[in-house]
């Protein structure tokens, strides 16, 4: 959220100071996405937003990050490790927040939205992350089970593939080579399932996407594919994806109940990926085992020098009775490790926003690539939950601040300071009427 770029020094004690301080801030070019920041009543630093690429050696720690406790101490580790902009935005996370106004009774309906850093380790919005992901895929997959004529032979199972681990820490191109990895691993292992079984017979079917045609009635356009059912030897030929997979990068917990940490070798650093795989199987399933088994040995030695060898397939019994309520269950069981934070520790939580910055931890290969698409937050207000109970509509606003040239910047209070003052959580005013709504 924030950029420490200060301004002039100015002594800011009062709204006459603040007024002065921003009339003059055009001097120095109040930088595009400017923030107004509160550390007190009577105290504030305008400082610039972390979407105008500054690089990032130019910031300095917060002083205030040592009152914070256990919240600034892990701002500082992310600091440390070089992640100095999400330091700021973990720093803040529900600490600070907006005010937010009622357009009908502005001064009876007061309330503040809480600041998200959206780190994907943080503890408050680890659980955002998940409920994301869920809404991004589950309704493309629930399409695709429902639309395509899944074949004969095909199995939908629980994947997990793991890189051996000594106890190092993995690096994001590490993370990035092992996801490479996987992806080649599967599609070799499919392709050597489809050589089988075109042996045995070249007009068994396969699923492959086929692009649709012009529809009529949507301008002569239409970018739909439909999943349909070809030939085996054909889809050899064209090298056409035959299969779907769903998968996760995880790391292990930093601790374990049943093992003291000097007994294990990894120390909970075990990258492995966990996802739902839809594939044409053999019939005899410790054969069709050995053929990921082994494509997962080949590519993984490959990658890192070294043979891995965990490589699990579990069939999801019951999918072909009811496709959509499985793969619902399936997607949920994938995605809550992305809600569970697998660190004790700050310099642990530090580590692993480091190692996967920059990198996605979902991925969709073959008939599931690009499958659906991971939407960013809402950041919309809403309405007044106090109004809309008594029957009004009334829009809420954002209390900005107005900048000598013409811009408004948002302002960031600290949350006890809000709640001192009489303003309400908008979140927590929401959930209590709809608690109330529910009745016994």
């Amino acid at each position: 959220m924030l950029r420490q770029r200060r301004l002039p020094e100015w002594e800011i004690r009062s709204d006459a100071d603040l007024e002065r301080v921003l009339s003059q801030a055009k001097e120095v070019q109040t930088p595009r996405g400017a923030v107004l920041r509160w550390n007190g009543a009577e105290d504030a630093e305008v400082i610039e937003h972390e979407v105008d690429a500054e690089p990032e050696e130019d910031l300095e720690p917060d002083p205030f990050w040592e009152k914070m406790g256990e919240r600034g101490e892990g701002a500082r580790c992310l600091f440390e490790a070089g992640l100095k902009k999400k330091a700021y935005r973990y720093a803040d996370c529900m600490t600070r927040a907006e005010k937010l106004r009622c357009s009908s009774v502005p001064e009876q309906h007061k309330f503040y939205k809480r600041y998200h850093c959206m780190n994907r380790f943080c503890e408050y919005d680890g659980p955002l992350h998940r409920y994301r992901l869920q809404a991004a895929y589950e309704p493309a997959l629930v399409k695709f089970f429902r639309d395509a004529p899944i074949p004969p032979g095909y199995m939908l199972s629980r994947l997990n593939l793991t890189k051996r681990c000594h106890g190092e820490v993995p690096t994001a191109e590490e993370i990035q080579a092992f996801n490479k990895a996987v992806g080649r691993a599967v599609g070799k292992g499919v392709r050597e399932i489809l050589v089988r079984w075109a042996s045995e017979d070249a007009t068994r079917k396969v699923l492959v996407w086929k692009q649709a045609r012009n529809r009529p009635g949507k301008g002569g356009q239409s970018p739909d594919r439909l999943p349909v059912q070809v030939e085996v030897g054909e889809a050899l030929k064209g090298r056409k994806a035959t299969y779907g997979c769903l998968f996760i990068n995880e790391f292990g917990y930093e601790t374990r109940g049943h093992l003291p940490d000097e007994q294990r070798v990894a120390h909970g650093l075990n990258l492995h990926a966990h996802g739902k795989f839809l594939t044409p199987f053999l019939r005899d399933w410790k054969e069709g085992w050995e053929v990921f088994r082994d494509a997962w040995r080949k590519e993984s030695a490959r990658a890192f020098g070294e043979v891995s060898h965990g490589c699990y397939l579990t069939h999801l019994r019951g999918w072909r009775r009811d496709p959509v309520s499985t793969i619902k269950h399936g997607l949920n069981h994938c995605l809550k490790y992305v809600g569970k934070m697998p660190y004790q520790t700050n310099e642990r939580m530090a580590m692993l926003e480091k190692a996967f910055d920059g990198t996605r931890r979902v991925h969709g290969v073959g008939l599931w690539f690009g499958l659906a698409k991971e939407d960013s937050p809402p950041h919309g207000s809403g309405y007044c939950p106090l109004c809309a109970k008594e029957g009004r509509v009334s829009p809420l606003y954002l209390s900005r601040r107005l900048l000598p040239d013409g811009r408004e910047i948002p302002e960031y209070w600290p949350v006890s300071l809000l709640e001192a003052e009489g303003w309400r959580d908008l979140e927590a005013v929401r959930s209590a009427l709809a608690d109330k709504g529910r009745g016994p």
